[in-house]
Parts: C-alpha cells; sequence; structure tokens
C-alpha cells in the first residue's frame, strides 16, 4: 500500500465532533447511545463522561494524553 508514512494528529477527543474543546449534551449522548453497551472495545466512557462535567479539555503533549479543565 503506498502513501504518507506519517500523519499528523489534531489534539482533539475523537468524541469531540465540533473541535470546541468541549463535550456538548448532544456529543456525550451520541457517546452514550454508540459505545456504553461495546464492552470488547477499549472505550473510555468515564473519561469522556468527566470533560462533559468539566469546562473543557485539553491535549498535554509532555504525557501523550488528555486533562480534564475543572
Amino acid at each position: 500500500v503506498g502513501g504518507r508514512s506519517q500523519i499528523e494528529l489534531a489534539p482533539y477527543h475523537w468524541a469531540d465532533l465540533d473541535q470546541d474543546y468541549l463535550i456538548s449534551d448532544d456529543e456525550i449522548l451520541q457517546v452514550y447511545d454508540e459505545f456504553v453497551e461495546v464492552t470488547k472495545l477499549a472505550i473510555d466512557v468515564e473519561m469522556v463522561d468527566e470533560m462533559w462535567m468539566g469546562s473543557g479539555y485539553r491535549w498535554n503533549k509532555e504525557q501523550q494524553r488528555f486533562e480534564v479543565i475543572p
């Protein structure tokens, strides 16, 4: 398969459909509808829930993980 040898990822969480660093009510409902029943995938619904309850989130480049803004 030919193609690019590198990809660049944006610092947005996959559940943040409009990429505004906030998980909205509509976005969290979609996560619940699509992923709560899925047990074989390593989807951290609890983390998305924390993002939704917080003031937002950010990507910590050094630690390579998302952080919830209280």
